[in-house]
């Protein structure tokens, strides 16, 4: 790295915990809508299609695989499936703000703007929880969730467990939307909302698929100490680390994006490059 390099990436970081950074502000709200690279012109379209024409796939599937009225009930009662709901609700966002940028001049006018609009900020606080969370549950599931007991729908493990977070990474390096540290609260913010959930839906006689009340060994609440440590163990270790992993590699998608800008200015400020063969 260069010295160059070095010190725009110390510029950056500065810049990254500024307190302002804290809340959804950004002044490019045309990065919410592109690719982080230009070419081919309509692919990150197609690939927002693609994604919401999956993720509605696996949620229809998810529901009609149950066996009875009941059990799709039962089933909003897991973490895995909130994560894959917020996630579907992400991308369909997504695909929803990029076909209006592409085709409502208004919103392209908007989105070439400087604040955010509404939707924007909507997506932004999605990807925030679907993403850092979504991670979280796909390495707690295959770390100590997953025995080869439960593998009786393996193709929907693989969906739910490994696919949505394979999404997650590839859409990472793809779009052009920020992410920032600081947002991590918007994460551990979700995953209260869930544990306070599965509190009172434990105290009021929920059960599972399996006609347990336990969903998780974590949310055992007759064994709070276990339970309790553990939840705050996942909250304030395991997101974080989560968070700043992603955070990491956006970090990385900015310093690549930018070295490839950088040699296409070269190459057409380049007379040799601008020849005829």
């Amino acid at each position: 790295m260069s010295e160059t390099e070095y010190s725009s990436l110390i510029r950056s970081l500065k810049e990254e915990f500024n307190l302002r950074n804290f809340f959804l502000t950004y002044q490019h709200p045309a990065h919410f809508c592109t690719a982080s690279f230009k070419r081919p012109k309509h692919f990150y379209l197609i690939w927002n299609i693609f994604w919401s024409i999956y993720h509605v796939a696996g949620v229809l599937t998810i529901f009609c695989i149950q066996r009875d009225f009941d059990n799709v009930a039962k089933i909003l009662a897991y973490a895995t499936i909130w994560g894959y709901l917020s996630l579907s609700l992400t991308v369909l966002t997504d695909l929803a703000i990029v076909i209006c940028f592409q085709y409502i001049p208004r919103f392209k006018n908007r989105a070439n703007g400087h604040s955010l609009h509404w939707s924007m900020k909507m997506l932004w606080l999605f990807s925030n929880i679907s993403y850092s969370n979504g991670v979280l549950i796909t390495c707690g599931y295959w770390l100590l969730l997953y025995h080869r007991g439960n593998g009786h729908h393996m193709y929907l493990n693989v969906m739910e467990h490994a696919l949505n977070s394979l999404y997650i990474l590839l859409n990472i390096f793809i779009t052009a939307k920020p992410f920032r540290i600081y947002h991590v609260w918007q994460d551990i913010t979700a995953f209260l909302i869930y544990i306070m959930f599965s509190l009172v839906y434990f105290f009021s006689g929920g059960t599972t698929t399996r006609n347990t009340r336990v969903i998780y060994f974590f949310t055992d609440w007759n064994n709070p100490s276990v339970a309790i440590p553990f939840i705050l163990l996942l909250l304030f270790v395991g997101l974080p680390i989560v968070h700043t992993i992603l955070f990491s590699l956006y970090k990385l998608r900015l310093y690549i994006t930018n070295r490839m800008n950088t040699q296409d200015q070269d190459e057409n400020s380049d007379p040799k490059s601008k020849l005829p063969d």
